[in-house]
Formats: structure tokens, C-alpha cells, sequence
């Protein structure tokens, strides 16, 4: 019963370990900087009621990796400021956008509600998860597991984004 009370230990120990190794390796790697690109937005409005406006961009990605995009925010310029339209896109709300591959271009659109006003949005930028932000995901869950706090099945995902930062859409006409 004691050998296994110590090999129990010696596990947590080395899971603590390899977790705090890999926090190291993955906050000394300097922050990416901007690597997704759009173009001016190409709009057009349809008769419908209520109208709506769809916004298309060709977006390029400068990045040796693919990049998923997510709707963040609808922003409209009232008053001197930018201010999000929680009406047109909840808080804490996400839409897709698209994907963008590794040195790629493609061009997205994006169907919101009219209004008269200078619009632009608010876009999340995620590339493809590295092999040490997929392992250090794994190792996350894996401790969850054997705290009693999760019961996840699956540990390593193969198409796991990372949300990284975040762009603002040149203003929609």
C-alpha cells in the first residue's frame, strides 16, 4: 500500500513538473505580432426587412500557419467613439468568420444588420495550435482528471486553435 501511496506522489510530482516546463517554454516565446491583413470592405445592402448589409474582405495571412477568424464585436462610430453593437452581436458572443490557410488569401463575408453609421468589426485571430500549446492542453486536462475536477475522454486534439489577439476591420462603407 505504501509503494503505491509513493508511486502516486512521484506521478503528480512529475505531471506538476512537465506542466510548469511547458508554461515556461510556452510564455518565453515572444508574442506574435500581426500577421492577418484586410482589405477595404466591398459592401452591399439587400431590399429585406429589416436590411442588412453584407461586408466582404479579401484577408491575407502572413503567418507559416493556418488562422481561424472569429467575429468578436460589431462596432458603430456614434458620438465621437467606437462603441460595440451588443444588439447586432451579443457580449461575449463569437461568429465565425473563416479560415485562413499559411501564406494565403481568401475572401470572407460577413451579413450584419444596416445601419447608417461608420461600422467596422471586431475580429479574433486563433492560428493552429503548436505541438507544445496542444501538449500543455493535454497536460491540463490529464491534471483535471486526476484531481476529480473533470472527466474528459479525449486529451489531444488535432485541430486545436489558440486565441491570440485580436484585429479591427478596416470601416465598412
Amino acid at each position: 500500500m505504501a509503494i503505491v501511496t509513493v508511486k502516486r506522489k512521484l506521478i503528480i510530482l512529475g505531471v506538476v513538473m512537465v506542466t510548469i516546463l511547458v508554461a515556461i517554454v510556452v510564455s518565453s516565446v515572444p508574442r506574435t505580432q500581426s500577421t492577418v491583413f484586410f482589405s477595404s470592405a466591398q459592401a452591399a445592402t439587400n431590399a429585406t426587412m429589416p436590411p442588412t448589409l453584407k461586408a466582404t474582405f479579401y484577408v491575407t495571412n502572413i503567418a507559416n500557419r493556418a488562422v481561424f477568424l472569429q467575429i468578436a464585436a460589431i462596432e458603430r462610430h456614434r458620438d465621437s467613439a467606437w462603441i460595440a453593437d451588443t444588439q447586432a452581436l451579443p457580449t461575449n458572443t463569437f461568429r465565425a468568420f473563416g479560415k485562413v490557410g499559411a501564406h494565403g488569401t481568401v475572401q470572407l463575408s460577413f451579413e450584419l444588420p444596416h445601419d447608417p453609421v461608420p461600422t467596422r468589426l471586431r475580429v479574433l485571430v486563433s492560428p493552429d495550435a503548436t505541438t507544445v500549446q496542444k501538449a500543455q492542453f493535454a497536460l491540463c486536462r490529464l491534471w483535471a482528471n486526476f484531481r476529480g475536477e473533470g472527466q474528459y475522454k479525449q486529451l489531444w486534439f488535432r485541430n486545436l486553435a489558440v486565441s491570440t489577439y485580436q484585429v479591427i476591420t478596416p470601416e465598412i462603407p
